[in-house]
């Protein structure tokens, strides 16, 4: 049982008019958006100069907006941490290098699973990372991507080849080397086989095609009785910072921007019209009035795309466990089934804290036999207005250079090099004296405890504030102040 960490469920009221799904199933769907590269920093609800996505401005009016949510600085580790709900330092997963899969465990790939063994309908279109190992498990395919993550319908691109024009892509849908149109088809027909494969998907544009994909998905559950989860980690608006003439990132009938960051504005209104369609079609089929809608990003902007929030121009991005352009991505919320006004929260918040909070949201309480159970806590209280504040902090690595772990909230940032950052606004950090922890701020150094367990477990070394050289974990059994130099120091 989960619900020792779990806030008690709030009671939800469904307030529209309108028909609920056709599912005898009350129980409410869920559709996550993954959105690839996209900080908060791109977008006007986050206080950006940047107004590009007109279709997720529009649903931020009516959501839940996390002020201060974090993922990992880069992709892998972050699609590690939502589809378990765990730390890196305990997936292992905290690159996109050699640690990317054989780290990343079966008993970690948790999301598509749990709501799976719920009876859960459930889908993943897009791009996988962390778990790509799982899609083919073994040659006899007795062990798959559906039995080990618990997605009953996939279509990925298979990290081979190109990446958005004539891809080749995973799939289970339908069976046969189909085309376009033909695997659309088949993903409408809840009576089809499924036997998984690759195909190479000729005069195809493969957003589109995932769009397409997640529309049919939509339409195949109202003939079912089962809600479903439709998990939607995009393409984009990754991609190259010149363009690749034989791999275009938009689509074949659009002329490419300029490179650089004409182009990436470019495939940021394409993703943003992705999602406003597919949130037309969940209207259309009758099912927007009992569907959770998630939006997220995987990691902060890559540091060659500027943004002016605030009026602070960021800096670096991607890759930058200590910097808040690479961690701080966007989370919206919105539940139709509760009567709420559209609020921001302000509280530390995680992409490992996602998949115990969408379990209460739906009232699931077990996970499937032999899945870990997450580090992450619910924080579906806020969405409720049953939790007003709690005091979090968020653990970030990266392998990027020397690896690296950080411990951070709104105000505070603590790095495993010694380095505190005091920011006092977005995007704005001030380095502190190392003596901060032993004097101004005590949080900081039980704070700094925190942050050398979880670093050691990834090897990662630990300079304190202050000091000159890493220290040996072996020999530091517990930290406490120097009363001479008023610096953190470890006592064996």
């Amino acid at each position: 049982m989960l619900a020792r960490y779990f806030i008690v469920a709030s009671v939800l009221v469904a307030v529209s008019a309108l028909p609920l799904s056709s599912n005898t199933d009350s129980r409410p769907n869920v559709i996550l958006f993954f959105l690839d590269e996209l900080g908060a920093d791109r977008f006007p609800f986050y206080g950006s100069n940047i107004n590009l996505s007109p279709h997720i401005n529009e649903f931020e009016k009516k959501a839940v907006r996390f002020d201060a949510f974090f993922s990992q600085p880069i992709c892998g580790p972050s699609r590690a941490a939502l589809l378990s709900g765990r730390y890196s330092s305990n997936t292992g997963a905290y690159g996109n290098g050699h640690r990317r899969n054989e780290y990343f465990d079966e008993s970690e790939c948790t999301l598509g699973s749990t709501f799976q063994a719920a009876g859960y309908d459930t889908a993943l279109f897009g791009k996988v990372h962390a778990a790509h190992r799982f899609l083919f498990q073994d040659k006899f395919q007795y062990r798959t991507f559906t039995s080990i993550c618990g997605f009953n319908n996939w279509a990925v691109w298979a990290r081979q080849g190109p990446r958005y024009q004539n891809a080749t892509i995973a799939t289970n849908i339908g069976d046969g080397n189909l085309n376009f149109k033909e695997l659309v088809d088949a993903m409408h027909d809840p009576m089809r086989c499924n036997v998984q494969r690759e195909i190479t998907m000729d005069s195809t544009y493969s957003p589109h095609l995932y769009r397409e994909l997640a529309k049919g998905f939509i339409s195949a559950s109202k003939q079912t009785e089962n809600p479903f989860l439709l998990h939607l980690p995009t393409l984009l608006v990754h991609g190259p910072f010149k363009q690749k003439l034989h791999d275009l990132s938009v689509p074949p009938d659009m002329q490419p921007a300029p490179n650089g960051v004409p182009l990436f504005n470019q495939r940021q209104m394409i993703l943003d019209g992705i999602v406003g369609d597919i949130l037309r079609h969940l209207e259309v089929e009758g099912l927007q009035n009992n569907t959770i809608v998630l939006i997220t990003g995987d990691n902060g902007t890559p540091r060659r795309y500027p943004s002016v929030v605030n009026g602070i121009e960021t800096v670096s991005g991607k890759r930058h466990a200590s910097h808040t352009k690479g961690t701080r991505v966007p989370l919206l919320i919105y539940d139709p089934r509760l009567q709420s006004s559209p609020k921001e929260i302000r509280a530390v918040t995680h992409m490992y804290d996602v998949l115990p909070t969408l379990m209460e949201a739906t009232g699931i309480e077990d996970l499937p036999p032999n899945k870990e159970l997450p580090d992450g806590r619910s924080f579906w209280g806020f969405v409720t207005e049953e939790l007003e504040d709690w005091p979090r902090w968020a653990f970030l690595f990266s392998k990027t250079r020397a690896p690296h772990a950080v411990i951070r909230n709104q105000e505070f940032i603590i790095t495993s090099d010694g380095e505190l950052f005091h920011e006092e606004q977005w995007y704005r950090r001030i380095s502190m004296s190392p003596a901060a922890a032993c004097t101004t701020h005590r949080v900081l150094l039980r704070k700094l405890r925190n942050l050398c367990h979880e670093a050691w477990k990834l090897d990662i070394a630990v300079t304190l504030p202050g000091g000159n050289a890493p220290v040996d974990p072996n020999t530091c059994r517990r930290i406490r102040c120097n009363s001479s130099t008023s610096l953190p120091e470890c006592i064996a």
